[in-house]
């Protein structure tokens, strides 16, 4: 009995010892950690992070992997990475100081995950930026009479996800542009947070000095981009094939969404201050294959709500700045491989002639925009248009509109616009005594003339082309020729 006891205890002894030979340690240690942070830094990104030992902080978050904590980082980016995609970008280190920089870390598979960033601050010199830039010598007294222009920026936190960086950490024989598609390619979408945003510019003139600073509640951005479209763009490759097989794949080239809220902007100036402020505003671009994989959409919605700026010389233009709510949504869709091929080379060819004066090479890039015109129409597009509301202070107006192109001649579609209340608007404008009342009078006679009244007081106007009739338009059902004269 008694062996058998100490049978049972060498055992459980052996498997302890053997659990704990396996089992991840519950920390990195500094040796392992900088090895990490160096990796990153050999990387083309054009990125440099270091800390002390007794900034650095890791703990076990799951099997092999580990959260790495740094505090205070000595960060920086160089813009030298901007070379690879012929941008003219002078190139200088930014400083960039943190509270603390968190990352994901599984040193056995080589993953690499950004999590979160606090207490980021940095400046940008305008003027010393643009002197570093290649210029010719008779620009140079130009660039001597730049004002000084400081900009500064500060964020209280900064939240990723699905921001995996792993492809850093093994880029030896990899340069920029062969490593920023598959940065790109892992784990999409990739979102980012941003609470308390601050902003400055300072800039100084000889009338006086100019100040402008902002507060940002919160700011938001979510991106899928497929990393062919990006690599036919930065290798100047030819994009036709990139974008035919992402269609007949049924996947989108790009899809980007971003927010903000509650932003509050001053400006103090020599000769007065302007406010401005935004409740929210939230973005959303993207190319996607039709449901028939036949051609792409082209979309673009736009959300706005709480605008108002006061301090305006022009009252006129401050009280039409007092915005409630607008929602736009905007779309083309039938857009072809082709089209988009096009794009990218005119936008390659914009680059590489910026500081061309040759009028031949200048000829060539209006010929390119002319066959991108043709492309657009042999695609036979149809735009789509709406404004759900928009609604102001004086009043609120809903518009929708459908039109197909379809090559040759006018569009053939519907548009429709309705404004709320017309009566109530003509009040509050006279309420604002921005305009004599007469002119207020005459301005809703012509609404009134143009518009049909229905029995709820809105306005309506509906503009139609038809297939059976494109030498005309209609107004409201009464036919116009596009020469001016009603039939």
């Amino acid at each position: 009995m008694k062996k058998k006891i100490v049978s049972i205890g060498l055992s459980a002894l052996l498997i302890i010892l053997i659990s704990a030979c396996t089992k991840s340690p519950r920390e990195l240690s500094m040796d392992e950690v900088q090895e990490f942070l160096q990796k990153i830094s050999d990387s083309p990104m054009g990125l440099m992070i270091q800390a002390d030992n007794a900034d650095i902080r890791s703990e076990l978050e799951k099997k092999g992997r580990y959260r790495i904590f740094l505090k205070n980082p000595n960060f920086s980016f160089n813009t030298k990475v901007y070379k690879h995609l012929n941008l003219p970008f002078p190139e200088f280190e930014l400083p960039i100081e943190m509270e603390e920089l968190v990352f994901l870390y599984g040193p056995t598979k080589g993953y690499c995950e950004i999590l979160s960033a606090s207490g980021v601050n940095f400046s940008l010199d305008l003027k010393e930026i643009v002197q570093k830039l290649e210029i010719k010598e008779e620009k140079k007294k130009e660039i001597e009479q730049i004002p000084e222009i400081n900009l500064s920026f500060n964020y209280g936190n900064i939240a990723f996800e699905n921001y995996d960086l792993s492809p850093l950490l093994d880029t030896k024989s990899q340069s920029f542009i062969e490593l920023l598609p598959q940065l790109l390619a892992t784990n999409q979408p990739k979102s980012v947070s941003v609470d308390d945003i601050n902003f400055e510019f300072n800039m100084v003139l000889a009338e006086g000095k100019y100040m402008m600073t902002s507060s940002l509640k919160n700011a938001k951005s979510l991106m899928t981009l497929a990393p062919e479209s990006l690599t036919a763009f930065i290798k100047q490759e030819e994009s036709g094939s990139v974008f035919s097989q992402l269609l007949e794949d049924g996947s989108s080239p790009l899809e980007i969404k971003y927010g903000l809220e509650n932003l509050e902007i001053s400006l103090r100036m020599p000769k007065g201050n302007i406010e401005a402020s935004l409740e929210n505003l939230d973005v959303a671009e993207y190319i996607k294959p039709t449901s028939e994989k036949d051609a792409f959409r082209f979309g673009f919605d736009l959300d706005i709500g709480g605008l108002n700026i006061t301090g305006l010389e022009n009252k006129e233009v401050e009280t039409f700045t007092d915005l409630i709510k607008m929602n736009l949504n905007f779309s083309i869709d039938g857009l072809s491989p082709d089209f988009f091929e096009g794009y990218i080379d005119i936008i390659k060819s914009a680059q590489s002639l910026s500081a061309s004066k040759d009028p031949a090479q200048q000829q060539q890039m209006g010929m390119k925009g002319l066959a991108l015109l043709g492309s657009l129409m042999q695609s036979k597009p149809v735009i789509s248009l709406s404004l759900s509301p928009f609604e102001h202070k004086l009043g609120k107006i809903e518009a929708e509109g459908k039109f197909h192109f379809n090559r040759m001649g006018p569009p053939v579609g519907k548009a429709t616009v309705r404004m709320f209340n017309v009566e109530e608007i003509g009040q509050k404008l006279k309420e604002e005594q921005l305009f004599p009342p007469e002119e207020i009078d005459f301005v809703l006679a012509k609404i009134k003339e143009i518009f049909e009244i229905d029995q709820s007081g809105d306005g309506v106007l509906t503009f139609e082309i038809k297939e059976e009739d494109k030498a005309n338009f209609y107004l409201n059902g009464k036919p116009h020729s596009f020469g001016g004269a009603k039939k």
